[in-house]
């Protein structure tokens, strides 16, 4: 083999060819953390190494890596479950939630062995056809989808590959018709099936507030102001690991005040007298743990058995089943139909953007609009 020029850092030597007639260069680069390396690129003509020679440069230049490695996408989700996900101030429910996904829809899927250098828009457009095709709802896909964009961006900083190839892939668009809401029909019913039960309160207050159901079996006392007529939304309550759990709520405007109607205080001060009740009839069993709405021992109440109940509850009516999320979205949708401005209903829901609520409410926007029109006409021309 004939000598190479040897460059500077960052550059490439001139290209030689090898006895077996391939070419080859000698490119000397320092990473990311300026350690300084070396890597010879070949091909079959001088033309093609130069190419090859040339994106590797450009590459090194922006102190990315030379060459992908040929991680699997399944080993480096797995390792970001135990690393960047722990590391990260997450909710539990969430991590929870990522860790689930992945483990069904990545790991178990066709892109499990997909090496990260293999990684293509094409081949992520596969997938997500694959996950449409094997039933997944459009909502549980959009989070897989941004699962695995958080997963590639990690990917990204840590040097494994220079480009997240997924926000080159359309994110699956959502199915406003997947999530059904109660109407106000139905929702009367089912309050009427509950009577007697102790869940008929904080479904009640779902329905009166649109909260969701961690938020309202989550509450506290202190979050109760009946001087000021004040609810504070200030923590979630879900099953973690086999056990209840708070925590922080979803979002930042998740953290909310809302301003108590007449409905809500009324339900809020039958949670108190119930509750007075109980803790007489259990005695020194009681366990003070300030949750709004409890057991019969105060302990707080399984949101398993609150959807259990709704569930019972829907039969005993006779109308379709529907979950606790369907009463929420139930008293958003009848909101927007009595022309409540989106703002508000979007700060009502503890939505993040509102564009949120755009997305999720737009059939109900949309009739809504028609209610709108027929009152400007009243108002306008009589």
């Amino acid at each position: 083999m004939s000598s190479m020029k040897r460059r500077g850092n960052g550059e490439g030597s001139n290209p030689v060819q090898r006895k077996d007639g391939r070419w080859q260069i000698l490119i000397s680069y320092k990473d990311h953390d300026g350690i300084s390396s070396r890597m010879t690129v070949s091909a079959k003509t001088a033309r093609d190494v130069r190419e090859k020679a040339k994106v590797i440069l450009g590459r090194v230049g922006q102190y990315q890596p030379p060459k992908d490695k040929k991680t699997t996408v399944g080993d480096f989700s797995q390792q970001w479950i135990t690393t960047t996900m722990e590391a990260s101030d997450r909710k539990a429910t969430t991590k929870q939630t990522y860790a689930s996904l992945i483990r069904s829809h990545i790991t178990k899927s066709t892109m499990n062995n997909v090496g990260l250098d293999k990684l293509t828009p094409s081949r992520l457009e596969k997938w997500l056809v694959e996950l449409r095709q094997s039933g997944l709802s459009s909502t549980s896909r959009r989070k897989v989808y941004n699962v695995l964009k958080l997963i590639l961006n990690s990917a990204v900083r840590d040097k494994v590959i220079a480009v997240n190839p997924l926000p080159m892939v359309e994110a699956p668009k959502l199915d406003t018709k997947e999530s059904k809401a109660v109407t106000e029909e139905e929702a009367n019913k089912i309050l009427a099936a509950l009577d007697g039960s102790r869940y008929k309160l904080p479904i009640e207050l779902i329905l009166a507030t649109g909260l969701r159901r961690g938020e309202a079996l989550g509450l506290r006392w202190p979050d109760v102001d009946f001087q000021n007529d004040l609810l504070h939304i200030r923590q979630t309550l879900a099953r973690v690991d086999k056990t209840l759990q708070t925590d922080v709520p979803k979002t930042e405007k998740s953290d909310r005040v809302l301003k108590m109607t007449p409905r809500i205080r009324s339900i809020l001060r039958s949670a108190k007298i119930h509750q007075t009740e109980d803790k007489l009839h259990a005695g020194s069993v009681w366990q003070d743990t300030g949750f709004v709405f409890c057991t019969e021992h105060g302990t707080p109440i399984d949101p398993r058995n609150a959807l259990r109940a709704v569930h019972r509850a829907t039969e005993k009516a006779g109308i379709s089943k529907v979950g606790l999320h369907s009463l929420r979205h139930g008293a958003a949708t009848t909101a927007l139909k009595h022309q409540v401005p989106i703002a508000e209903v979007s700060k009502m829901l503890g939505h993040s953007r509102v564009s949120t609520t755009l997305d999720i409410y737009a059939h109900a926007i949309d009739d809504a609009s028609e209610g709108a029109l027929l009152a400007l006409d009243r108002a306008m021309f009589g």
